[in-house]
């Protein structure tokens, strides 16, 4: 009798590499997200300066390289914001509550840099708080 995918060669070739991974079994969510960031990650790249959320970044604070001024629009005093150069990450977010989503996001090595809390956009509960769960994934090379 065959393995429990089939006979199906594009399925056995999936469920291989699937459990060939530190952390199966993997779904076809996971599957389509490997594929989606193996994608993202052969687009072409050039430098770009963004700003983020710290939690987002691999070094601590402390590892600053360079200190800037920038005065915000509208505002009369002076924010301090750190220089970091580090390679491109990709963020995620989630509902807290969606242990489905965040398995997926586990499964693929994105790792939880924290939660908090924001309006909703669903219909039936626009506006009410929803817990996010955020998370962040480094390139590959």
């Amino acid at each position: 009798m065959g393995q429990w995918w089939g006979q199906d060669s594009a399925v056995a070739a999936a469920a291989t590499q699937c459990l060939a991974t530190s952390i199966p079994p993997c779904g076809y969510a996971t599957e389509a997200m490997r594929a989606v960031l193996q994608a993202w990650w052969a687009l072409p790249r050039d430098e770009a300066v963004v700003h983020v959320h710290p939690g987002t970044l691999p070094l601590p604070p402390t590892t600053v390289t360079e200190t800037e001024t920038e005065i915000e629009a509208g505002e009369a005093g002076t924010e301090e914001h750190a220089v970091v150069v580090v390679r491109e990450h990709v963020v995620a977010e989630i509902a807290a509550y969606n242990a489905g989503s965040r398995r997926v996001l586990e499964k693929l090595g994105f790792r939880d840099f924290g939660s908090w809390e924001e309006p909703d956009t669903q219909l039936h509960r626009l506006g009410q708080p929803l817990l996010m769960g955020h998370f962040v994934l480094p390139s590959p090379s």
